[in-house]
Order: C-alpha cells, then structure tokens, then sequence
C-alpha cells in the first residue's frame, strides 16, 4: 500500500565514518595499553555495555559512551583516560560525509515527506544534516524523544510527530540491532540497507526488504507502489 512518510537512519545508512571512528577509537586503546585482543573483541565488550545503558532511564549518546567505556575498562582492568580518546571520536562523527548514492538519490525524494530517527544528540545530527545539505521535514533525535532504537518508544514518538498511524510509513536503516529490530518491535515495515553484504544475525528477525544501497530502495518503492518517484 502506498505509504505517507519515509522514515529514515543517519549514520550508516546516509552518512559514513560514524563506525569507523569507533573501531579505530578500539584499535587505539588496544594499542595504547597492549591488550591481547583484537579491536573487534574489545568493541563487543564496550558495545555489551552500552546497550544496556540505553534501556535504563534516557542518558545522552556522550554520557552513554563514557559511562559504558569506563565499565569496558574495570572489566578489562585498563587503568587508561577516557576522554581523549571520546573526544577524538566525536570529533571524527562531526566530519561525516554522504555515501555515493545519497545525494542522487536524495534528489528523487524531493516531494517525499523524510522524517530522521537516529540515535544521536541534537546538536550532533543537526550539525551533520546541515553540513552534508540533508534536509527533512521531520527530525526525531534520541535526546529529543529521550529514547533509543531498537526500543519502540522512538519509533512512536515519529509517528506522533508525523500524523501517522505504523502501517502509513516505512523505515530505511542499517543496523541489524537498532533498525531492524526497532522498526518490528514498533510494527513498521523495514528496508535494510546491507551495504557490506552481511548475514543475518541469529536472533534478528527478516527485514520485509534488503537491498545493497539507496537505489535499491528506489526500486522497492518502485515495485511496492509506496511512493512516487520524481525521475
């Protein structure tokens, strides 16, 4: 059916960098303080604290990280600064550049209603829209809706903020755990966005569509009749 709003994802989706600066913030630290894991290995642990934080009483994404980095430390027993290595990544997710395909394809949109959802504070999604000319009608931050995908709670704060009821939008991300997993918890239809070619995760339920990049999710607009496409 024909759908209303196109509710999409920020980093990762549109824009690049926001996860390379995190693995290299990692591989930084495993350097810094010789441990004998890999940069991945000490990301799952961080990354294991961090989620949990996200489902507690709202925190911003700042406190979020330094919070659940400090715990990775204690667990580790890394006796290490956090802030030079934070303020080192923040610095990075400000530079933040559109893939390839955003800015042609961003133009096919023009006269479709887009509203943000991403996990991220305001002034940080509003600086990297504004940098990178990514203008929407909507913008829902996980500080402004005090909320984080995967859990509903964001997902129903669009559709306040759009008029719409869960069946009149679609949600375009790719993160298996905050997109996929948020857009079913809120019974929204999901296109993932696979652009490195990743399995399935065991436990993450099947997108209703996944495509390699945004013209891929042209062609499911296209084939679904969910909405008009300027040529």
């Amino acid at each position: 059916m024909p759908k209303k709003v196109l509710f999409l994802d920020a980093f990762g989706t549109l824009l690049k960098g926001g996860i390379e600066a995190i693995v290299d913030t990692c591989r930084e630290i495993v350097e810094n303080n010789s441990l004998s894991m890999t940069p991945q290995q000490l990301l799952d642990i961080w990354d294991k604290h961090y989620k949990v934080l996200l489902g507690g009483e709202f925190i911003t994404i700042w406190q979020a990280n330094e919070v659940s980095l400090r715990t990775t430390y204690e667990e580790l027993g890394i006796d290490d600064d956090t802030d030079g290595y934070l303020n080192k990544m923040y610095k990075s997710w400000y530079s933040v550049t559109p893939y390839e395909d955003v800015p042609e394809v961003f133009a096919k949109l023009s006269s479709i209603p887009k509203c943000m959802i991403s996990n991220a504070d305001d002034h940080l999604l509003d600086t990297a829209l504004k940098k990178n000319n990514l203008n929407f009608e909507y913008c829902v931050s996980s500080e402004r809706a005090r909320a984080y995908k995967p859990y509903p709670e964001i997902f129903k704060f669009a559709l306040d903020e759009v008029g719409c009821s869960s069946d009149e939008v679609i949600h375009v991300g790719d993160s298996q755990t905050s997109d996929i997993v948020g857009a079913k918890r809120a019974d929204i239809s999901m296109i993932w966005i696979n652009r490195f070619q990743e399995d399935l995760r065991e436990g993450i339920p099947k997108p209703d569509h996944e495509v390699r990049d945004l013209y891929g999710m042209l062609e499911v607009f296209s084939e679904e009749e969910f909405f008009s496409i300027e040529v």
